[in-house]
């Protein structure tokens, strides 16, 4: 599978053991342009702002997201694929209609595990899901696990450009949800085009983080010239 893109930290030393936890993710078009309708296949946009894909909506913290999550030990990526699809959202992939979009890689320090390098691969995965006889996407019930249900996972069926909007406006106070939701929206503006829109909160984190090893007046005119920037 081609990469995206890579986010490396460079937080960590080379010489650290690393460990790594694949994960499958779906871009479920439920109404716009036509997964088979570029021909070129080597291109990373194939889908347009006002199409509708099918998201996980985490209402509890405000976020969007593809829905997806780990491969488990001896699991395959498309059995992964279709079993956190369903268990997050109730829907039904059509296995037909699974195709690779693109690889996208974060390497930093390990959360867990003391001088460790985390290594995560997401597998992204463009697909259909099954429909009704009026065309409806057929939902079943949800198998959310306790983190999913302290978050309130539900599924909503929107437009890339409202998650996009959504997902800008996120705000945390950790790392680990600001650059997951930072991923998603560089994964749906790059699909269809748009203007890298990272969190504003993932921003700032950035610039507080090299604030820290470099204290300087720099940090005020960086906030300025971003300031000024959205006018």
């Amino acid at each position: 599978m081609k990469t995206l893109f890579t986010t490396d930290y460079k937080n960590y030393k080379p010489e650290w053991p690393s460990s790594c936890r694949p994960s499958a993710r779906a871009v479920i078009l439920i109404e716009g342009t036509p997964l088979d309708s570029n021909p070129n296949d080597s291109s990373k946009i194939i889908l347009k702002p006002e199409d509708k894909i099918a998201l996980v909506y985490a209402k509890n913290l405000g976020y969007y997201k593809f829905p997806g999550g780990g491969i488990n030990k001896g699991e395959d990526n498309i059995t992964a694929l279709v079993r956190e699809v369903q268990e997050e959202t109730g829907l039904e992939l059509i296995k037909d209609s699974i195709s690779e979009y693109g690889l996208v890689k974060r390497i930093m320090q390990s959360e867990m595990f003391p001088q460790t390098i985390f290594i995560q691969d997401s597998f992204h995965y463009l697909c259909r899901a099954k429909t009704d006889s009026n065309g409806k996407p057929l939902i079943k019930k949800q198998n959310l696990d306790s983190y999913e249900s302290e978050e309130g996972f539900e599924l909503r069926i929107t437009s890339i450009q409202e998650a996009v909007e959504t997902n800008v406006n996120f705000k945390s106070s950790k790392v680990k949800y600001l650059d997951m939701v930072a991923r998603e929206n560089h994964v749906m503006t790059m699909m269809c085009g748009m203007p890298e829109l990272m969190p504003r909160a993932y921003a700032e984190s950035l610039l507080e983080q090299g604030v820290a090893k470099n204290p300087g007046p720099w940090r005020e005119h960086s906030y300025a010239v971003a300031v000024a920037k959205e006018f």
